[in-house]
């Protein structure tokens, strides 16, 4: 208790601003992690596992095609909006209307696509591929609103607007889930985006009309190397689940998303926290107060990850007594497999997902995590295809722990010594710190 405390006090020091703002993210973001374990149970209980295995599926394929959709615009909306503002340039009134300009375009490329190879490429579930198409345009949309509301620090105003559309949500997911099955969970999704959208329009006023070729270029520079990054990070991570459903492995698929799920719960308050840190990030980097950043980097991995370790061995103690208690579906040997190998990779993506979000991405430094996960992207699909193949679906998760333990590890040692090239004062090596 007392180093998580410290470890947050030595973070938010001097800007205690950043507390509020951190409490009505979690707020927020519990809203929405509510939500998604409310439509978990709709789920589980209404369809049987083979079903769920397809809808884990198909949100994996709806992940890749929204890598193209959005590629990185979110997040780099969410960092420029915090640059802008605190260099009072008036540019982040022209964010909305030049990013949505990006996204329509890539995301009517992408349904093109999808409508001339969906029928060749996944004939048994070509129809259901379909009901994603408005999904590709919607969700992307949702994003870039949630990073404006971020970089502009309306973590409040986020808040209500995810309430109410997350009320709304509730109904029409039980509605569409228990009439329509696997279909009604597909449409769900656009339902849910469409939703989110209205009410963060109307929760807090965006100008939409404004547009700017200088807002354009930075964003789309900017953008390249986040959804660059973001298509590696697919590889190490949703791939499995294609890999998976090419060998027959169904079942197994609805098992890792239902830990996935389980695990997102556990992952969001460090990716609250890096995300309501990355505005200040934001605005050490444009002032080069590199010191600082340094600081607080310091601070998170000498308290973080040992934090990290103790909430994961609780999480997985805790999962197991309910398994054995409550999920007599879901006790077998396979789901045990996957829990105990993903749970020895849980610490260290509680943190790197703290890093991430809060130091990496918007200090600029996203070409690190590019670099990182394409080269892990690739290693993990090698790996999966030659281990899944004398292992079985077991293999799979052996090469996820490893790649994606080394890329956490590589992209934040990386990133602290492209700190200390850009600074004058001296720290200690990583090295010192390990």
């Amino acid at each position: 208790m007392f180093k998580s405390t410290t470890f947050s006090l030595g973070i938010l020091k001097g800007n205690e601003s950043l507390l509020k703002n951190f409490s009505w993210r979690t707020s927020q973001l519990f809203v929405k992690a509510l939500l998604s374990l409310f439509t978990l149970f709709i789920a589980t209980s209404f369809l049987t596992s083979e079903q769920f295995g397809i809808i884990i599926y198909f949100n994996s394929i709806l992940a890749l095609l929204l890598i193209f959709c959005d590629f990185g615009i979110s997040a780099s909306v969410s960092k420029y909006t915090a640059e802008y503002i605190a260099q009072e340039s008036g540019n982040e009134r022209k964010l909305f209307g030049s990013s949505s300009i990006l996204i329509a375009s890539f995301a009517l490329i992408v349904s093109l696509l999808v409508l001339l190879f969906s029928k060749k490429l996944l004939p048994k579930y070509h129809p259901l591929t379909l009901i994603l198409l408005p999904c590709l345009f919607l969700a992307p949309i949702s994003s870039l609103l949630d990073g404006i509301y971020r970089g502009s620090k309306k973590f409040k105003e986020l808040f209500f607007s995810n309430v109410y559309a997350s009320i709304a949500t509730i109904v029409a997911t039980t509605v569409l889930i228990i009439k329509f099955k696997v279909q009604g969970a597909l449409i769900a999704l656009s339902i849910t985006h469409l939703l989110f959208i209205f009410s963060m329009i109307f929760s807090h006023r965006v100008v939409m009309k404004e547009v700017s070729i200088s807002v354009l270029k930075d964003i789309g520079k900017y953008s390249f190397y986040v959804g660059f990054a973001n298509i590696s990070y697919f590889m190490y991570t949703k791939a499995d689940i294609l890999i998976m459903e090419r060998f027959g492995y169904i079942n197994e698929i609805g098992y890792y998303g239902i830990i996935d799920r389980v695990f997102y719960f556990v992952l969001l308050p460090s990716v609250i926290f890096g995300q309501v840190l990355a505005p200040e990030i934001s605005r050490l980097s444009a002032f080069k107060n590199y010191k600082d950043i340094i600081t607080k980097f310091r601070l998170s991995f000498i308290i973080g990850l040992p934090c990290s370790i103790i909430i994961s061995g609780f999480v997985y103690i805790l999962s197991i007594l309910i398994l054995k208690q409550y999920g007599a579906q879901y006790n077998t040997n396979s789901f045990v497999l996957i829990l105990n190998l993903l749970s020895l990779l849980l610490p260290l993506k509680i943190w790197g997902s703290f890093t991430a979000n809060g130091f990496i991405t918007p200090s600029g430094s996203v070409q690190i995590l590019s670099l990182t996960t394409s080269i892990g992207g690739i290693t993990n699909i090698i790996l999966d295809i030659l281990l899944i193949r004398h292992y079985g679906f077991i293999g799979i998760f052996f090469a996820t722990l490893i790649v994606h333990s080394l890329c956490i590890a590589v992209s934040n040692i990386l990133f602290y010594r492209k700190l200390i090239l850009r600074t004058n004062s001296t720290v200690r090596p990583f090295t010192m710190v390990l």
